[in-house]
């Protein structure tokens, strides 16, 4: 199986980053130093929308994990730490209001908790997966779709509770009326 380490990929994105889907942008910078912070691998800044688009990106040779979200987080609060600090004139750069994203790219997804639920709930982080075969290269997946079981099942129990919530709920709106529904539930 080919192998590429993290500093082969960074340059793999660094030439290729307009032609891998959500990573497009109009400017790419790479390894940037955020004081106190650390340092970003890959940071793509796409103006070309009505509001810029920064575009952190993190690498993970392996899986990535809920150090790689901390650490993907951490850069993101420091870009828009440093952005309100920086002082352009509204005729050169005008920056604000813009949209900070972070992106991890690895090799897999960390299964065993629940770091694949991420993206569903913090829209601006983004899971990549990068596959490397002798016969595409280097392939990128972002369909999250397939990290958790496709046949996850209704928790009916869950929805008897909700529906019994909310019927009690509106029974109290209604001066204690029970409905059909309501007796039904119990």
């Amino acid at each position: 199986m080919p192998k590429i380490s993290e500093k082969e990929l960074e340059s793999y994105i660094f030439d290729n980053y307009n032609n891998i889907e959500g990573l497009e942008g109009n400017h790419i910078i790479r390894q940037l130093k955020l004081q106190g912070y650390g340092r970003l691998d890959l940071l793509v800044i796409d103006y070309s929308n009505e509001l810029p688009i920064f575009k952190i990106i993190e690498l993970k040779e392996n899986k990535i994990d809920y150090n790689a979200l901390g650490q993907i987080s951490r850069y993101m609060t420091a870009l828009k730490r440093n952005l309100r600090e920086m002082n352009f004139p509204k005729k050169e750069i005008d920056i604000f209001p813009c949209t900070i994203k972070g992106i991890l790219i690895g090799k897999e997804l960390e299964l065993n908790g629940d770091i694949c639920y991420v993206t569903d709930q913090i829209p601006e982080i983004e899971i990549i997966i990068y596959n490397l075969n002798l016969e595409n290269g280097v392939t990128f997946d972002n369909d999250n779709s397939n990290w958790f079981d496709k046949k996850e099942k209704i928790n009916y129990n869950l929805e008897k509770q909700i529906r019994k919530a909310f019927i009690k709920h509106n029974n109290k709106e209604n001066g204690g009326l029970q409905t059909d529904k309501s007796k039904n539930m119990e």
